[in-house]
């Protein structure tokens, strides 16, 4: 289940936001002000952030510019009723990945939500290197000190994922949608069996670390 940071002061629209999501099997934290969603932000990891600009104490252009100047890759998408032209281009420009103006169709914002999700997922790069993993897109190999390491297919994204993104914590449930595209079964041992292969094979291949953490409660981290 992708986790979705919602920062709206318009407890009306934030309602109906959250219940949207919930329905459509989104796991929602609310904020209604700048300093609450400074804190979430910095304390917690979110696979996307919906961020009003109009907002009490610190404004989503400021907390926009924090994301960006800490480095957090969390996709952003904008919802706001600032609808000038020079504002949204200015926001696209400083890297947010979409921006919606209010009022809103509940079916665009979930298209929108899905679009940037998975084009997140998507390879930005045709090549991943980790100390001495290499993974390249365009042929779907991966070497450990330039010798291949034959992964299967599933194993393949799994660590292309990790490589991507890391040291985030993937909930079992995100990760579950993420290579499957559907939802985890909470005593489906499918994902824990390839953890735990590909684990075997990047240690027998001579990593120098394990790479893949457990994060007990929650899923899985890769650490650089």
């Amino acid at each position: 289940m992708f986790k979705i940071l919602l920062i709206e002061d318009d407890k009306e629209i934030c309602f109906i936001l959250s219940e949207l999501l919930a329905r459509n099997h989104y796991q929602v934290i609310s904020c209604y002000n700048g300093i609450d969603a400074i804190e979430k932000i910095s304390s917690n990891t979110y696979d996307l952030i919906l961020l009003d600009l109009m907002l009490p104490e610190l404004s989503g252009e400021k907390i926009f510019a924090h994301i960006k100047t800490t480095n957090n890759t969390t996709p952003v998408i904008i919802i706001s009723a600032k609808n000038q032209p020079e504002i949204r281009i200015e926001l696209l420009r400083s890297g947010a990945d979409d921006y919606i103006t209010k009022p809103f169709y509940h079916e665009e914002v979930l298209a929108r939500i899905k679009n940037v999700l998975r084009r997140c997922a998507e390879p930005v790069s045709s090549e991943y290197k980790i100390k001495d993993i290499t993974l390249r897109t365009e042929d779907h190999k991966v070497y450990v000190d330039n010798k291949e390491l034959n992964l299967t297919l599933t194993e393949y994204h799994l660590l292309k994922l990790f490589m991507k993104r890391p040291k985030q914590t993937f909930t079992k449930e995100t990760l579950y949608q993420l290579i499957w595209g559907k939802e985890y079964i909470a005593d489906d041992n499918t994902l824990n069996v390839h953890i735990s292969k590909l684990r075997k094979k990047l240690d027998e291949a001579g990593t120098e670390a394990p790479y893949i953490d457990t994060v007990w409660g929650i899923g899985y981290r890769f650490h650089r």
